[in-house]
């Protein structure tokens, strides 16, 4: 993050953003947030919809930040002007309040992601986010583009080809023809079309012994021979070469016809032209198939929640897209910055092993490398798939998330035109790494929002919703096991008079210091909550109520021991009021066990605050000091 901060003030980022903001301090708050992270801001402020809908039909923004609640209309309406006027500019929702229904509600409508006021700091994040999805959403509309003309230029070959050109299935039915052979044959296209091929070129009822697409059918390789075409009494050069196979195995060809009666000079020129023709067929072939499939696994991530289940489709696919070649992918971990794998594909996958990201020559130089001609080579790559390997450094959200690492099964094809090239397979690398990451990048997103729906942001434990989950879980378990379950509901004393005294920041200081000395005190099992305020609540399963008492009294005189600091200042310590309750003793559902410890916390702050009540020894009320 630091080296990030530095390279953004040395080169700021230039971002025009239209705020939609009924408060102008908020807006400044938000151009001055982003100033800070690297961006070079200029904007307009727009506060009600006719200002906004003029906004965006005069002039282009590379982002939109818009509050949720704002006077007489919402962030949602935003939303829709954007999508009125066929923009994809991408709108960030920057907002005071906004529940996890709404928030969801906004994201459904468009918004690329939702920021609320007091976290600002992940402004400048979801900005980049924001801007780095609508680049690849332009970047694929290119793509998509780029196919189209690719097509039509095809399309055009097809039919300016001057010998006549004939598209056939496996049972020699003609499927297409171009106008060269609609000339020749005397027929309209129309009438060609839907016709057995022996039929229009042979005259014959039943294709000839001697006939080439026979022979292709046989072989499965292009063939070539000479015929005679009856309705028109000249001699022809006829080249059949496979078009693909299908899932059901067949195979249909490619077909033309060039007159030798008078001209047989052209033969080479012919051949050249079909094997283009048809690279270029088989070209466009492969990458529709891959674009078919890399949509097929989006559409399935988009229904996978967990890590397992996203790993599952991206190994499944990856076999798809790379046939009997082997591969594994390998996640970055920032902390220890090892590659970690997490998928693994092919009979004969690269070893399922950690190691430094040094040790990767395309993760140093953040581009793709390969060892299918000369280069330089990975050190963690082994001997023997030395000569026949890539890696291709994933990205997501402006940094390298994870590695791509793709072993053959045999050397690439010298042919430009095969689907085994080395440029071929590096293309396929390549998108197919921009498809993980993206993939990768939003199941970290799925799961830090799952993470911040049950967690409070401050002091790391469980929200008031998880603990209510929970509480009623933990009782039926204990129910149906018999095994002792019991709580502890802690309270820190004088709060109100220690937040007058020192300041909210310094509150929050001692909050957080508290949640972590409880997350660090309990066990694996045990449910850790911020109950609210100054209140935290602990859940014990299988703890009787003697074993939750000693617990209790443990955090209490912990807690006086606890020291923090705000900047250079040591803050007071603070005492803790403890409230122990016990299932069936104390209540046997989750409102009557709150309760009752809520009824012992309270004897415990009557009796002098600083002490642990669990209704079962007066003693506790007078704890020795």
């Amino acid at each position: 993050m630091k080296h990030r901060q530095e390279f953004s003030a040395k080169s700021p980022q230039p971002l025009h953003a239209l705020i939609v903001e009924d408060s102008p301090l908020d807006a400044e708050f938000n151009v001055r947030v982003l100033d800070r992270a690297g961006f070079q801001v200029s904007c307009d402020v727009v506060s009600v919809p006719e200002d906004l809908a003029r906004r965006l039909g005069q002039t282009r923004y590379d982002v939109i930040l818009s509050d949720y609640r704002l006077q007489g209309w919402s962030g949602l309406e935003t939303l829709q002007l954007v999508r009125d006027n066929n923009l994809t500019t991408p709108v960030v929702i920057v907002t005071g309040t906004l529940g996890d229904e709404m928030a969801v509600e906004c994201l459904k409508h468009g918004a690329a992601d939702y920021v609320r006021k007091d976290r600002l700091d992940r402004l400048p994040d979801a900005v980049r986010d924001a801007l780095s999805r609508a680049a690849q959403a332009a970047s694929a509309a290119e793509l998509a583009s780029r196919l189209t003309v690719h097509n039509t230029n095809l399309e055009l070959v097809f039919e300016k080809v001057p010998d006549p050109f004939l598209l056939m299935d496996e049972n020699c039915v003609i499927q297409r023809a171009n106008f060269a052979a609609s000339e020749m044959f005397g027929h309209n296209i129309f009438e060609i079309i839907g016709k057995p091929c022996y039929e229009i070129v042979h005259g014959a009822t039943a294709p000839p012994e001697d006939c080439p697409h026979r022979r292709m059918q046989t072989s499965g390789k292009s063939e070539r021979g000479e015929v005679f075409v009856p309705s028109t009494q000249k001699t022809f050069d006829l080249a059949v070469s496979p078009s693909g196979a299908t899932s059901e195995g067949f195979r249909g060809c490619v077909g033309i016809l060039r007159d030798t009666t008078s001209n047989r000079s052209a033969e080479n020129e012919l051949r050249d032209a079909n094997r283009k023709l048809t690279g270029w067929a088989n070209q466009l072939e492969q990458r529709l198939k891959e674009m078919a499939l890399l949509g097929e696994m989006d559409d399935l991530l988009q229904l996978r929640v967990s890590a397992t289940q996203t790993y599952g489709v991206l190994a499944h696919f990856a076999g798809k897209l790379f046939g009997e070649d082997s591969g594994a992918l390998r996640l970055l971990r920032a902390d220890t910055k090892l590659l970690e794998t997490v998928v693994i594909w092919g009979t004969d996958p690269p070893p399922v092993r950690s190691f430094r990201a040094e040790d990767c020559v395309a993760l140093q130089v953040a581009a793709p490398m390969d060892t299918f001609e000369e280069g330089r080579v990975c050190a963690h790559l082994s001997p023997p798939s030395r000569m026949k390997s890539l890696c291709m450094p994933m990205f997501g959200q402006n940094e390298v998330i994870g590695l791509l690492e793709l072993k053959l099964v045999t050397p690439v094809d010298t042919g430009t035109e095969s689907a085994r090239s080395a440029a071929a397979i590096r293309h396929r690398a390549a998108i197919t790494a921009e498809h993980f990451g993206r993939a990768l990048v939003s199941l970290r997103q799925r799961e830090n929002l799952l993470i911040e729906s049950v967690r409070d942001p401050l002091t790391g434990l469980f929200n008031r919703r998880y603990l209510e989950e929970s509480i009623e879980r933990e009782i039926n378990r204990a129910m149906r096991s018999r095994h002792p379950l019991s709580i502890i509901m802690i309270d820190v004393d004088h709060f109100k008079n220690f937040n007058d005294t020192h300041g909210h920041a310094a509150g929050d200081a001692m909050l957080s210091a508290l949640g972590k000395m409880l997350i660090a005190r309990t066990r694996q099992g045990d449910v850790a909550c911020r109950y609210g305020g100054e209140e935290f609540l602990l859940i014990l399963p299988e703890a009787p109520l003697e074993v939750a008492y000693q617990r209790a009294e443990q955090l209490r005189i912990e807690a006086q021991r606890l020291r923090v600091k705000l900047e250079d200042l040591e803050l007071q310590p603070v005492t803790l009021s403890l409230g122990v309750a016990a299932f069936p003793k104390h209540g046997s559902t989750p409102r009557e066990l709150l309760a009752s410890a809520d009824s012992h916390l309270y004897l415990a702050k009557n009796a002098g605050r600083d002490r642990v009540v669990d209704g079962e020894r007066t003693q506790s009320l007078y704890p020795d000091r």
